[in-house]
């Protein structure tokens, strides 16, 4: 069939070729698409500053180096693709994977909390559901439980909150007395929460920490008042100093906690909390965010992440200096964290974006010992925030300032996540699919083979079905619509409804404001007694003896007899008489 210059439009509605297509070289092909085109590299030869020369460093303490000096190093990091999951409109603070590695979840500056599933996305990466947990409160943490089955929220209100997996809110948290001085006598805090954990050890345990000085532990079956609080009061006398962050222990025996007077402090899970078992003064500079503490799996050492541009490494049997120190990471949010590898090998931290940066930030991943850098990954003119490293699917995310979550993998080093994503393509919709398209109405002849220039509106086969049924909704007979009531001067809507002329509606009220009402109901007696319009009969509508149904059965009237006023008159004197 000759064809008139539409041979390259023609080729989108045909497959390329035809049998059995291999899903190898389409992954391929995807995974060429998506990978990084730049990767750079910092490595840094010479020692990091130890801040004291006299503290002797226990090697036994500290994790083995993640990375060996040859070449190949690069190639352990499963950096060298991405996938772009683009829902938040700003910025991304809080990342968190369940157990199993199949479903995330991210919250925002947008207040919103958005659902992605690996199984059952496609490669348009694309989020199921969308949820606004805490109204008009940034979201600043979130974390699956242990089992998997529930969330905990942090937000900017003073209300922890938890929800099912599939974002059914299950508990609200009570709030505190704002008007008691004690805080230590409050069922709640009373002010915004900044973090949050679960217990890694008892599911039904989490803590909170929040600005107005305290961390409180609590009870999930529990609303109405916390189990414990611990105070964390200033080193400056009469005054107070928020909590930014807390963290528990893998063996759920310890919580740390740091505050925004640059302290680091530690307590036992099971008390007494009237003080702190162990507790650095300087842990960073006073008056920064300390946004992030985390234990390592062994639980020997702790790191933290400062507002002051610092990454610390802590050793928590000896919990006086730090033991290793890494500055110039730039940190301008209050959620940016760090996180370990899989293998306890490296620590993952993100940049913010900064002046000598030129408006880039990055993924920084340094040595879990030295604290040395070893990969630098930026991310175009957006700030890090939020990362971490699940270990089964060995994929590093990224939240970004810009609202992008970025999903780091390696097509040899990872399984499932993105490559599970990207594995899944659209269903390509030919014009076989739509027999509108190809057949008329008695299916003998080909119209519209290819639709070409603005649709017509009119005209059902040129029009998309979601549009269609979109036109089929507003039209009253298709969409089988009912009728308005009737309202209005108008009458428009009803089925008695008929429209009617201003001047004929203003003639009509006027006549009736001057109009005796008993004589306008009268003047329909007579013919309601020769046509009655509810009760003739259905099979005798034009016969007028037998019009009603029930006029044989209809009580007879009677009225009282009436009397001259003359007489009524005489009858009474008579009576007085």
């Amino acid at each position: 069939m000759p064809l008139d210059g539409n041979e390259d439009d023609l080729k989108k509605y045909f497959p390329t070729a035809f049998g059995k297509q291999t899903t190898a070289q389409n992954l391929e092909r995807k995974f060429n698409e998506t990978k990084r085109s730049v990767n750079v590299v910092k490595k840094q030869n010479n020692k990091n500053k130890v801040d004291s020369e006299d503290y002797e460093i226990n090697s036994e303490s500290l994790p083995k180096p993640g990375f060996s000096s040859s070449e190949d190093e690069d190639d352990d990091l499963p950096i060298t693709h991405e996938l772009a999951l683009l829902s938040h409109t700003r910025a991304v603070s809080t990342l968190t994977l369940d157990p199993s590695g199949s479903r995330l979840l991210s919250g925002g500056h947008d207040f919103c909390m958005k659902f992605w599933d690996f199984a059952g996305m496609s490669s348009s990466a694309r989020a199921f559901r969308s949820l606004d947990p805490i109204p008009n409160h940034r979201l600043h943490h979130i974390q699956y439980s242990v089992s998997g089955d529930s969330v905990l929220i942090i937000g900017g209100n003073s209300q922890p909150k938890i929800v099912d997996r599939e974002g059914t809110e299950l508990a609200e948290y009570i709030r505190g007395d704002m008007y008691l001085r004690d805080l230590r006598n409050t069922d709640g805090h009373v002010a915004e929460t900044t973090h949050g954990a679960w217990n890694p050890i008892d599911r039904q345990t989490f803590i909170t920490s929040s600005v107005d000085s305290t961390i409180r532990i609590w009870d999930v079956n529990r609303k109405s008042k916390n189990s414990s609080v611990i105070f964390l009061s200033s080193k400056q006398k009469g005054q107070k100093t928020e909590v930014t962050t807390c963290a528990y222990s893998p063996d759920g025996n310890t919580i740390a906690a740091a505050g925004k007077d640059g302290t680091l402090n530690l307590w036992n899970a099971n008390g007494p909390f009237h003080r702190p078992t162990f507790g650095v003064v300087n842990g960073h500079t006073a008056g920064s965010h300390t946004s992030s503490v985390l234990f390592s799996r062994d639980g020997r050492m702790l790191v933290s992440r400062g507002g002051d541009d610092t990454v610390k490494l802590w050793d928590t049997r000896n919990f006086t200096k730090a033991v290793r120190s890494k500055e110039g990471l730039d940190n301008a949010f209050s959620e940016t964290n760090i996180v370990y590898s899989p293998d306890q090998q490296y620590l993952c931290s993100g940049i913010s974006v900064s002046p000598e940066s030129d408006g880039t930030g990055s993924l920084m991943v340094l040595d879990a010992m030295t604290l040395e850098t070893v990969q630098q990954v930026p991310i175009e003119k957006a700030s890090v925030i939020s990362c971490l490293w699940h270990g089964k699917l060995n994929q590093i995310i990224i939240g970004s300032s810009n609202g992008k979550i970025t999903v780091l993998y390696s097509p040899e080093l990872s399984t499932n996540g993105a490559k599970l994503a990207l594995s899944k393509t659209r269903k390509k919709r030919f014009i076989d699919d739509d027999a509108s398209l190809t057949t008329d109405i008695d299916g003998s002849t080909l119209v519209n083979v290819l639709p070409s220039g603005n649709p017509d509106p009119t005209d059902s086969t040129q029009v998309s079905s979601r549009r269609l049924a979109n036109m089929n909704r507003k039209d009253p007979i298709k969409s089988k619509k009912p009728d308005l009531p009737f309202g209005g001067l108008w009458g428009t809507g009803g089925l008695y409804g008929k429209k009617r002329e201003p001047e004929k509606i203003s003639e009509n009220l006027e006549s009736m404001r001057d109009e005796d009402p008993r004589v306008a109901l009268l003047k329909y007696d007579e013919l309601s007694k020769n046509d009655p319009m509810f009760t003739r009969g259905i099979y005798q509508r034009e016969s007028t003896a037998n019009c009603a149904a029930y006029q044989k059965t209809q009580p007879v009237p009677v009225f009282g007899e009436f009397e001259e006023e003359e007489e009524h008159q005489d009858k009474k004197l008579k009576r007085y008489q």
